[in-house]
């Protein structure tokens, strides 16, 4: 198991798996702690309804369209203003995912209070439900920050659901994620103050880019003072400082 991201190294027996096999072990790795629930996977509360018994049946027999994951656009300069307090270090992270494929990446970028590179990494990501993907994103970064000794810190994501799975505990439907909420309670009491924030994917352009390196890395890409070039050029046209000493 890859302890960063609590997903399973599939690679190893799929193979020989069937790939119904491989869509179970892909779940999240479950907290004993917690009573097993049994939910209805088909609505965001986990209970059943008629319309969505309705829905699932004739979602089978449609045709589906589906929608591939958009490239991040050119950014103003202000994604890396709005200056932060001093103590603080904002995080931003991001999931991506390619489509048709279990394939997926996770990007972490930090940056201090005056909006210079402090740290991001890349990492590949094992597992195609879009949200769990999302909160492993936010559970990397909450380890990067603690495996960095950063005490205050500002966590930013453009999922707009994580964010309501943040700020109602889990109770508001995101019950898919709850394994990784559990990991994120026990991670916030290592440090002294954590925030959240919510942004639109526009101006979460750089940590997108790094999930996106993670889709095609072999294993974690770590970067304390340097981002690989392919992250340099976005961070610069987002107007957020970084060293350049590594191609000079």
């Amino acid at each position: 198991m890859e302890k960063e991201t609590h997903s399973w190294k599939l690679e190893l027996i799929e193979p020989y798996v069937q790939p119904r096999t491989l869509e179970i072990i892909r779940c999240c790795t479950a907290n004993t702690e917690r009573q097993d629930k049994v939910v209805w996977p088909w609505t965001t509360n986990g209970a059943y309804s008629v319309k969505s018994g309705y829905r699932r049946i004739h979602s089978q027999c449609s045709y589906r369209i589906h929608a591939t994951v958009s490239a991040s656009h050119s950014i103003p300069k202000e994604v890396w203003g709005g200056g932060l307090q001093c103590k603080y270090v904002k995080i931003n992270f991001d999931g991506a995912w390619k489509k048709d494929s279990h394939l997926a990446g996770l990007g972490v970028v930090a940056r201090d209070a005056i909006g210079s590179f402090c740290g991001g990494l890349a990492t590949p990501f094992h597992r195609n439900l879009p949200l769990v993907i999302e909160a492993a994103a936010g559970l990397c970064a909450s380890k990067f920050a603690l495996n960095h000794n950063f005490t205050d810190i500002i966590l930013e994501t453009d999922s707009k659901i994580l964010m309501e799975g943040v700020r109602g505990g889990g109770k508001n439907g995101v019950w898919a994620i709850q394994p990784l909420m559990d990991e994120f309670k026990k991670i916030y009491v290592c440090f002294r103050s954590v925030l959240w924030s919510w942004v639109p994917r526009k101006l979460n352009r750089a940590a997108h880019k790094a999930a996106a390196i993670g889709i095609r890395a072999e294993q974690l890409e770590s970067w304390d003072v340097r981002p690989p070039p392919s992250l340099v050029g976005v961070l610069l046209s987002d107007g957020l400082p970084c060293p350049l000493g590594r191609f000079s």
